[in-house]
């Protein structure tokens, strides 16, 4: 009789960790070909390397296991939340976006107009400088990471454009693209943020975001057709 699951135990584990250690390193060189000079390549690769432990250690055999992809999901998964938390888009900026979205929200309803800047602060209970300082950082965020999504070459993104003058156009067009996103709603923004360039599912934003599944594919489809109305059919 053989068994369909089984758990890894002493040599096979470590078998499993020097085997796959290119894993590591392919995921660690890709993400940081995105993130540049916000991360070090050596420390991407310690995290990537934590998480390919961990990986060895939970991973369940079975006949149909595939331990390259469970791997793969744990090490991106190390590396993401390393990123996170010394990101631009920090838990701390995306609990900022979501109270300053409330506010002005509430802001709106009461007073049946835009709602100013001293009144935005004053109900967030900050100055007015802070206040400022609160939407450059997630205005900072948005614009750095439409940037690498597009570099990136995310299909949803990928250009038609001929070889000539590629590298000016795709400046241009990446910063083109940064000013659209500017210009969707916030939430919207943000949801494309954490789908393209933290690569986080629907369940794992609508977790960041406390939101519900639905609601988070909800602003997804919505995000992609107003971007897709704003870049036109020919962008």
């Amino acid at each position: 009789m053989t068994l369909d699951n089984y758990t890894l135990k002493g040599a096979d584990r470590e078998s499993l960790i020097s085997n796959h250690i290119d894993l590591v390193k392919r995921i660690a060189y890709k993400i940081h070909g995105r993130v540049g000079n916000y991360a070090e390549i050596e420390d991407l690769m310690q995290v990537g390397v934590i998480g390919l432990i961990e990986a060895s250690n939970n991973y369940v055999h079975t006949k149909d296991g595939s331990f390259p992809n469970y791997a793969s999901m744990r090490v991106k998964g190390a590396i993401i939340d390393h990123l996170r938390r010394a990101s631009h888009l920090s838990r701390q900026t995306i609990s900022r976006n979501k109270k300053l979205q409330a506010v002005q929200e509430k802001l709106r309803q009461q007073l049946g107009r835009e709602p100013k800047p001293e009144e935005i602060a004053a109900k967030l209970k900050i100055s007015s400088k802070e206040l400022l300082r609160w939407e450059s950082q997630i205005s900072h965020a948005n614009l750095q990471s439409i940037e690498e999504i597009y570099h990136e070459s995310s299909a949803f993104f990928a250009s038609d454009w001929g070889a000539q003058d590629a590298v000016l156009d795709d400046k241009i067009r990446a910063r083109i693209l940064a000013e659209k996103l500017g210009e969707l709603d916030k939430n919207q923004a943000l949801v494309l943020q954490l789908y393209f360039v933290e690569e986080l599912n629907t369940y794992e934003i609508a977790k960041v975001l406390d939101l519900s599944p639905g609601r988070i594919s909800q602003i997804k489809s919505q995000a992609f057709k107003a971007l897709r109305e704003k870049l036109g059919e020919n962008f």
